[in-house]
């Protein structure tokens, strides 16, 4: 009975850690849904500072950094600027 009412309280702080760092603002995709569900389960790791949302690296990346970790082949076609201007 003691051990039930724990697992209570352990997820109703983990519900209200993770919405009030706005795990639960997003939920249209699988990722955020993962990430709130991880943030429910983890709120610990919440509170000691530990981002828990789960995202792509091309997410945040700058647009020339995303364009460098391409193959050379495809970074020309991504990166307008660099290449030479046919025009003349």
């Amino acid at each position: 009975m003691l051990r039930n009412i724990l697992i209570i309280v352990y997820v109703a702080v983990g519900l209200f850690v993770a919405n009030s760092h706005h795990y639960f603002s997003h939920l249209n995709s699988l990722t955020s849904v993962l990430s709130a569900l991880l943030a429910v389960v983890l709120w610990p790791l919440i509170l000691l500072g530990v981002n828990l949302h789960i995202t792509s690296k091309e997410h945040h990346m700058h647009p020339t950094l995303a364009a460098s970790l391409l193959p050379p082949s495809s970074a020309a076609a991504q990166c307008p600027s660099s290449g030479s201007s046919a025009s003349s």
